[in-house]
């Protein structure tokens, strides 16, 4: 690898957050940098040494059993360790993307053989690479871009397409989350493109990727989302390519300390899941959600304090928007938290919190009035003046 940097002269070791991995630098080499004087209203920035800018050969080992993933490392030099950087080991074989000139934009796409890891970077604004694979009919494949987490601008854009061009599917033109992650079940035998793109139609070497592909384990789903601490548990999967296994079984810590979570552990035929899916811990006793709760009348009765894991579901018959209602017992004054836990474990939950009296009206939390008025004319000419 090659590593771009300030004062790694007389680098002697790398240090890496795992055993197993090993680094080690060479042909460390200066690179001409001119120093120019502040310039006014150009460099706003204070003023002080950056120290010699400097490129570095990196060799890094990794043993057969590291875990595939991200790993993270500093550089040891005389001056003291440096900031992180990441890096990634996978698991899979890697292809290189063919780098593209100007007049290759309408090259055929670049053939691959799967199960893989394609590495690239779309290097011009409105590019896109192209990648030529074979399928078969009810094959599940999976295609999950690693790019946020290494650095990268990248907004990714996955799309498939078929022989004749038609769209089988596509991902990632309106996520909230910069890497998409397209799987899909294939609808016959024969040959697909996979297109990479950004969201954005932004490019330039620092819309670098990695994509694993192929027929891999990959989870989709976890229900509950979490467990009780010091309370072995049982957890349903559901996913892609899982080989059968639809439970989890789950062994928390005794205690749980604020925020915490452990991962999900689970190991199919083909592997362990591409994705790594955190279940929360907490203290307080578990329950589960019983419909029907769609009503204040069906409120399902509660005990405070308590964690419960449930479900909002399709819209209800009629067509209204699911809600659910538990009713628990409180004393005046008593100040209670009510804190909803899905995003930040892969829900894709939007939550909304209401508390109700025992009638099912709102309880007001504050009374608002007006006090000032101000009126703000933004054009006060007609078209005559």
């Amino acid at each position: 690898f090659k590593l771009d940097g300030r004062n790694l002269t007389g680098a002697s070791d790398v240090i890496f957050d795992a055993p197993g991995i090993t680094g080690k630098i060479s042909a460390i080499t200066d690179i001409p940098e001119k120093i120019t004087g502040p310039r006014a209203g150009v460099d706003l920035g204070a003023q002080v040494p950056l120290g010699k800018k400097q490129s570095a050969q990196l060799e890094v080992t990794a043993a057969k059993d590291v875990a595939p993933g991200l790993h993270w490392f500093r550089i040891l030099t005389p001056l003291g360790t440096s900031n992180m950087s990441v890096i990634a080991i996978g698991a899979l074989p890697e292809v290189d993307d063919a780098q593209k000139t100007p007049e290759q934009s309408m090259a055929p796409p670049q053939p691959m053989k799967l199960p893989a890891t394609i590495v690239g970077a779309l290097a011009a604004p409105g590019e896109s690479d192209e990648y030529q694979i074979e399928g078969k009919s009810g094959e599940e494949l999976v295609f999950q871009v690693v790019a946020s987490a290494l650095g990268s601008d990248l907004k990714s854009v996955l799309t498939l397409r078929d022989a004749s061009g038609k769209v089988v599917a596509s991902v990632g033109q309106n996520d909230d989350k910069p890497d998409a992650v397209l799987a899909c079940k294939l609808p016959a035998d024969g040959q697909y493109v996979l297109s990479i793109s950004d969201r954005e139609h932004g490019g330039g070497m620092d819309h670098y990727y990695r994509v694993n592909a192929g027929p891999l384990p990959y989870v989709t789903g976890v229900f509950p989302l979490g467990v009780q601490a010091g309370k072995a548990g049982t957890v349903s999967v559901t996913g892609v390519n899982l080989g059968g296994v639809h439970e989890a079984q789950v062994d928390p810590p005794q205690r749980a300390d604020g925020w915490t979570t452990i991962p999900l552990k689970i190991k199919t035929a083909e592997g362990l899941p591409l994705n790594n899916v955190k279940l929360a811990v907490g203290n307080e006793p578990e329950i589960l959600e019983q419909e029907p709760d769609s009503t204040t009348a069906e409120a399902q009765h509660i005990s405070i304090p308590v964690t419960i894991n449930g479900h909002i579901n399709s819209a209800q018959p009629g067509g209204a928007p699911d809600e659910d209602f538990f009713r628990f017992h409180a004393r005046k004054g008593e100040q209670l938290t009510i804190e909803v836990a899905a995003a930040r474990l892969g829900s894709h939950l939007d939550s909304l919190i209401e508390v109700l009296d025992a009638a099912g009206n709102p309880i007001p939390r504050a009374s608002v009035r007006c006090l000032n008025q101000t009126t703000t004319t933004l054009a006060d000419r007609d078209s005559r003046s």
